[in-house]
């Protein structure tokens, strides 16, 4: 019994593949960088399976002050990923939060020059007019669709553009104090892929323990049964 059971978590840790993911952007790539106050990791992407060929990509802007709360004026004003499927099979659909532009492109694309990062499937585009902007606090969350897509599709480096590659996601951001903007993301190699904990063999093979009785209890258990019968004979 304990040895089916080891092999069907080992089965499950190493043949199921990941159904969520998280890119977390807290590194600098080019220009300036957020305020030394803001809430880090600035923005966070969390892309899950959601069912047969169809994932879910929740976009969190945390641009907002540690100590406030308040969003700092900060926005995205793109944010890039990659998928290792067809983009000719690929839609997408807004779902809920902030709504910005998607631009899927299989030409590749790199947002802007300024990112440098290199080239990308996906563009989330968040417009600078004041009114419209993708600030801290918001979210935006959209569906894609296509043809064997999962959420380790965006398990993708970016493409070199001559110079600049290897990121699974960066994005730009403007708005920062004295009007300064700057890029940031995560790299392939600084991702952290989460884990999957299973018991050891020893554990899932060990059987249970029987508790056995200490020489003193047993002692003590003989005397009263010996004190139990004695009075039943009087």
């Amino acid at each position: 019994m304990h040895k089916i059971l080891f092999a069907t978590l080992v089965a499950m840790s190493t043949g199921a593949s990941a159904s969520v993911i998280t890119f977390n952007l807290s590194a600098p790539i080019n220009g300036s960088a957020p305020g030394v106050t803001d809430v880090s990791p600035w923005l966070t992407a969390t892309i899950a399976d959601a069912g047969a060929n169809k994932v879910q990509l929740t976009l969190a802007n945390h641009l907002v002050h540690a100590g406030t709360g308040l969003a700092t004026g900060e926005y995205v004003s793109n944010w890039l990923f990659n998928v290792n499927t067809s983009l000719a099979d690929l839609s997408y659909q807004w779902v809920s939060g902030y709504a910005g532009w998607v631009v899927t492109d299989d030409v590749y694309t790199n947002g802007s020059n300024a990112i440098k990062a290199g080239l990308f499937d996906i563009d989330f585009i968040g417009p600078r007019a004041n009114a419209n902007r993708f600030i801290g606090g918001m979210t935006s969350v959209y569906t894609f669709s296509g043809k064997g897509l999962t959420a380790d599709a965006f398990l993708t480096p970016s493409a070199a553009d001559g110079k600049y590659s290897g990121y699974y996601t960066a994005a730009d951001i403007a708005g920062m104090a004295g009007g300064g903007s700057g890029s940031v993301g995560l790299s392939a190699s600084a991702y952290v892929a989460p884990q999957t904990l299973v018991p050891s063999r020893v554990q899932a093979e060990e059987p249970a323990r029987q508790a056995v009785p200490e020489p003193a209890s047993v002692l003590l258990l003989g005397v009263g049964l010996a004190g139990l019968l004695a009075l039943r004979r009087r």
